[in-house]
């Protein structure tokens, strides 16, 4: 049989309680007067409370006092002012919550690529408050992030080591940037079957190859792109806003947008190496196990032919 320390607390208030009780019993009962039993009854009561008024300053008030003095000399908030920070925080991000999800204003059938407006070249932001890059929506830089579109993705749940229908699995054939120059393209692509490359990417055991070719113009008709929605009011709050949006290139309609925040409920705190916006993935609306890239699946729809 073990023991943690709230056993251990239980025990010692039954303890103060039953010595409380047996010196009110033996104070009245050795009274011979009334006034006598009153008055060692208010000396005892006098007594237990002293004690009780010591633990609590030994135990609660001087370690809280101690450590609201450390939390100010280090500069983050005390107890208190995180409570009070937190729910202001808390209240901010779940009003901001009713705007966000996805608004899909059209689909598109058979897509062969996508022109990625702004591409991602920094890593994620980890912890800077203020810094607009959309940590929502960060899912990876260069041509990783790139090699996302162009490898196989399942459209059914898979588990690591199984094999799938190559029908159940879904990848644009090429995507597409601006060059450093302005004035042309780069063109993103792999030669390995999508079936193979999601294969890999699940299972391990390979590396996805990717073919940059340079071209003049750009083939692709849909584009995605995001912005950082964040306030600074939502930044104070360490607070993150995202929007990514599906653009139709030849008529600049907006087909698709999805509204999503996340919050770091540690308020910034960067003790024992903690990541904030890191942190605040876990803590988002829509929740971020809801890939983004399932989001762009369903708006412009990759052809599913059963091989690539």
């Amino acid at each position: 049989m073990t023991f943690d320390f709230a056993d251990v607390l239980k025990l010692v208030l039954w303890v103060f309680l039953g010595a409380l009780a047996l010196a009110l019993f033996m104070a009245i009962g050795l009274g011979k007067t009334a006034k006598a039993r009153l008055g060692g009854a208010l000396m005892v009561l006098a007594f237990f409370g002293a004690i009780t008024a010591l633990a609590y300053y030994k135990l609660i008030a001087e370690p809280r006092k101690f450590a609201d003095e450390e939390a100010r000399r280090k500069g983050i908030p005390t107890a208190d002012e995180y409570k009070e920070r937190h729910a202001k925080a808390k209240a901010l991000f779940d009003e901001r919550c009713k705007a966000a999800g996805e608004k899909i204003y059209r689909t598109v059938e058979n897509v062969d690529g996508v022109f990625v407006m702004k591409p991602r070249t920094e890593q994620l932001n980890y912890g800077q408050q203020h810094k607009l890059d959309d940590p929502y929506g960060y899912a990876g830089t260069g041509e990783a992030y790139l090699k996302l579109f162009v490898r196989g993705r399942p459209t059914v749940p898979a588990r690591t080591g199984e094999l799938i229908d190559p029908a159940n699995v879904v990848s644009y054939r090429f995507v597409e940037i601006a060059d450093e120059t302005g004035k042309g393209f780069y063109r993103y692509t792999t030669p390995m079957p999508k079936d193979e490359s999601e294969r890999i990417t699940r299972n391990g055991g390979g590396v996805v190859p990717l073919v940059r070719t340079s071209v003049l113009t750009r083939t692709a008709r849909y584009a995605i792109t995001w912005a950082d929605i964040s306030t600074h009011e939502d930044r104070d709050h360490w607070i993150a806003g995202s929007s990514q949006q599906v653009v139709d290139l030849a008529t600049n309609e907006v087909i698709a947008e999805r509204i999503g925040y996340m919050f770091d409920r540690g308020l910034g705190d960067i003790s024992g190496g903690r990541s904030p916006w890191s942190a605040a993935r876990s803590n988002a609306c829509p929740p971020l196990n809801e890939k983004t890239f399932y989001f762009f699946d369903r708006v412009i729809q990759p052809a599913r032919e059963a091989i690539k």
